[in-house]
Formats: C-alpha cells, structure tokens, sequence
C-alpha cells in the first residue's frame, strides 16, 4: 500500500452535507506542460515589455535621464568624453534587451516546466501520486 492510499485511508470521514470527490492525480503530460508554461512565460515577457516601455517613457517625460546626464557631467569635469545616459539607454536598446529577457525566460521557463513534469512522473512510481479532494455541494 502506497503512502497516498494510507493517507486517503485515515481521511476517509465524509462530510455530513454533500459528496466527497478524490482525484489522484499519477500522470502529468510533459507536452503540455510545456505548452503552457511557454505561453505563461511569453506573457509575462509581453508584460515586462510593456513596463520596460512605460518605466522608460515615464522616467524620460520626466527628465531624469537629463538630470543623471547633468550629474555625471559635473562628476567627470575634467574628462572630455562624457557618455550620456539618455545616449547610451536609448529606447531601442533598452526595449531590445527587454524583449531578449523575454524570449530566453520563456523558453527557460518551458524547460524548467516540462522538467519539473518529468521529474514528477517519476516521483509517482515512490509516492503512488498526489490526491486532490473536492467536496461538492
């Protein structure tokens, strides 16, 4: 008898109003895992895009890469080659390396998913799986 079944055993009391359902849950399907967590990690590299992009025009509109160009200015007064911020994060550059980190967390996070899915199939052969219980009304 396997750890989960031991464990479904000592909680057998069905509750007094409605049906107790358990699900036991010994396969997982690695494709699709990997499906999902690549869309779920292209998502969120679409919404850390978008908060590169409103950061950057925010920080721009209100004249800080301006303010931090002044500043290095006065710190480097005697060197004749002063970088400026606003030249060197630019809003192509910025926004290309934004949606590179995307990309690569993406398919990193698809990789670590399907992974993970693996490793859980495995892991059922030494556990007997996982149960879920739903109690439905």
């Amino acid at each position: 008898m396997s750890l989960a079944e031991k464990l479904a055993q000592k909680s057998s009391a069905a509750p007094a109003s409605g049906k107790q359902v358990r699900l036991k849950f010994v396969h997982i399907n690695a494709w699709f895992v990997a499906k999902i967590s690549l869309l779920l990690g292209l998502s969120l590299g679409i919404v850390t895009t978008l908060g590169t992009l409103v950061l950057w025009l925010v920080l721009n509109q209100t004249g800080a890469f301006d303010q931090l160009d002044t500043l290095l200015a006065g710190m480097s007064s005697g060197s004749t080659t002063a970088i400026g911020v606003k030249t060197s994060l630019g809003l192509g550059p910025v926004l290309g390396f934004s949606i590179a980190l995307g990309v690569v967390g993406a398919i990193t996070g698809s990789a670590l998913g399907t992974i993970m899915a693996v490793l859980y199939n495995l892991s059922v052969k030494l556990t007997g799986g996982l149960f879920i219980g739903f109690i439905t009304r």
